[in-house]
């Protein structure tokens, strides 16, 4: 046996048993996992009294420095009680434009997916600001959030962006 052939087959075994290690530490030929086998995490655990687990964090970062007109936007959500939440969203501009608006959304979690409830548009004409206020009527057991769609007029220009508010739990 020459001196390479030795090597190479060296090579070959350690290979051999690097791979098998491998797939015996990621338990490769193993049952597929099942529901019951996965960890659930805090966001998977519904809090009491709700009927769905609760969304997902979104992460959430806004620059305005693009835009001509629009200086800053936000929206909030707040729970009044069981069966009401109220939502705000607020437009600023840079200066008093033409138009400026918010059309205010109530959103619910369904479990899955954010859907649209009811949308209440709130204008301005030849302000700066414009602030949108307004009560809901919610079902309880589910999240809530405020979508706002943020909107201002200045002669030919228009911007426009959307925020959202954290969620509430109607409970």
């Amino acid at each position: 046996m020459s001196k390479k052939w030795i090597n190479h087959k060296l090579l070959a075994i350690i290979a051999a048993t690097t791979v098998l290690s491998m797939l015996l530490a990621t338990g490769a030929g193993a049952e597929p996992a099942t529901i019951d086998d996965v960890d659930i995490s805090a966001a998977a655990v519904k809090e009491p009294g709700a009927l769905t687990t609760p969304p997902p964090p979104e992460p959430f970062i806004m620059s305005f420095a693009s835009f001509t007109y629009l200086n800053n936007c936000y929206a909030s959500a707040s729970l009044v009680n069981s069966k009401t939440v109220a939502l705000k969203a607020t437009t600023y501009a840079k200066q008093s434009v033409d138009k400026i608006g918010a059309d205010l959304t109530l959103q619910r979690w369904t479990g899955s997916a954010w859907v649209d409830v009811e949308t209440r548009p709130f204008m301005d004409t030849g302000n700066s600001f414009v602030s949108a206020d307004s009560s809901f009527t919610v079902t309880t057991g589910y999240y809530y959030r405020a979508k706002a769609y943020h909107y201002v007029y200045k002669g030919t220009a228009f911007e426009q962006t959307t925020t959202y508010s954290q969620e509430v739990l109607a409970k």
